[in-house]
């Protein structure tokens, strides 16, 4: 496949004034000198993302994506219904729920089961057929602004690892809150440039990833975006303890991977995972 590459201007304020973090796989990692924006500049053209997340994004015997998504139904099934859980005590159903980003359409199978009415969106065709053949949901292969869905109509919608992944997130998040109702909510699941975890591993720090995560937020820039695309009351927490993740050999791997990085500081080294490397975001519609 070869690669074709776009500039691009900051998502957040517009600004096309930058300061080089460092180049990874020669990908370019900036900081908006205005807003403080983290971004990939310039990033893969539309075409050749579209390529990826057909092709190889959730099967790929490569290390930068999923081994095999398909595959990982059971313990992912487990982790949404968490999000499900956290969702229902804000938002009870029945009511339309919204899922960006899909993928296989596991979070609306959980959601399905307690009772919302369920539509998601996904732009990788292999992904979205998935969900509609396999699990029989209602997905649009695609982006939000072509599903062309009415106006306040969701009373909740989710964007779980997905809005890093959207080369123009400002817009999605307008879409989003046009399509929500007055009070609805939307929840966020991305990276947190501002962790502890990014500060230690740089380069290595398991999502940074730029040919796919385009857009890296900390809590000040989510939530300035999210203020300005129509959205308050936002609540941002960090999940981990009560992941998978928190266990004794993943908290050794860390203490490992730490020993690494101060011993080898030139070295990419993979991160572990950590508290503060997600952030879990809950904002209502104005």
């Amino acid at each position: 496949m070869k690669l074709s590459f776009e500039k691009t201007k900051c998502n957040l304020c517009g600004q096309d004034q930058t300061k080089n973090i460092f180049t990874l796989r020669s990908f370019n990692v900036v900081k908006c000198k205005n807003c403080s924006l983290v971004y990939v500049n310039p990033q893969l053209s539309q075409k050749i993302l579209a390529q990826i997340y057909d092709k190889e994004y959730f099967v790929t015997s490569g290390e930068k994506f999923y081994k095999n998504y398909f595959e990982e139904r059971k313990w992912r099934t487990e982790e949404f219904q968490k999000v499900i859980q956290k969702i229902n005590e804000i938002k009870q159903p029945p009511g339309n729920f919204l899922d960006i980003g899909c993928a296989a359409g596991y979070l609306l199978d959980v959601a399905r089961e307690n009772g919302w009415e369920t539509y998601g969106v996904e732009i990788s065709k292999e992904a979205g057929i998935f969900a509609r053949e396999k699990l029989k949901l209602e997905v649009f292969v695609g982006t939000i602004q072509k599903a062309k869905f009415p106006a306040n109509f969701f009373d909740v919608v989710t964007m779980i690892d997905t809005i890093e992944h959207m080369t123009d997130p400002k817009s999605e998040l307008k879409e989003a809150a046009r399509v929500l109702k007055k009070s609805g909510l939307l929840v966020i699941d991305t990276p947190n440039i501002s962790s502890l975890g990014f500060k230690i591993f740089g380069k290595g720090w398991r999502f940074m990833v730029p040919e796919v995560h385009l857009w890296y937020f900390s809590p000040k820039t989510i939530t300035l975006m999210l203020e300005e695309t129509g959205f308050k009351n936002i609540k941002i927490t960090y999940p981990y303890f009560e992941t998978k993740y928190f266990n004794l050999t993943e908290l050794k791997n860390l203490l490992g991977r730490i020993a690494q990085r101060v011993a080898l500081p030139s070295k990419i080294i993979p991160s572990a995972p950590m508290r503060g490397n997600l952030m879990n975001i809950f904002a209502l519609k104005v």
